[in-house]
């Protein structure tokens, strides 16, 4: 999640994340995929400041930024996803599990 922009009043999902396992220092890398219905998935952001406490989650949804549509922070229920799993992993992407 990028810095707030004051001037659209959203958080923006970004595509430069941080690698490492989970910390105060990926923070703004703490994304989940969770069942939304029969066909749909939702995409969250869900950041937790330590391993007892509760994630704090918010949806992601598509808004407008001028011409352009992307993802942002929801206040609302967010926009339905369809997430295909792959076969084999690709190089450079490395599945973080949190126990």
């Amino acid at each position: 999640v990028d810095d707030y922009d004051h001037s659209a009043g959203k958080w923006w999902v970004i595509t430069d994340g941080i690698k490492g396992n989970p910390g105060a220092d990926t923070l703004t890398s703490w994304f989940r995929i969770e069942k939304g219905g029969n066909l749909g998935y939702k995409f969250k952001y869900c950041p937790a400041v330590c391993g007892t406490c509760p994630a704090l989650c918010n949806e992601i949804g598509r808004d407008s930024d001028g011409d352009m549509v992307r993802l942002a922070l929801s206040t609302d229920n967010g926009w339905p996803f369809i997430f295909k799993k792959k076969e084999s992993s690709l190089r450079g992407i490395q599945q973080v599990i949190r126990t």
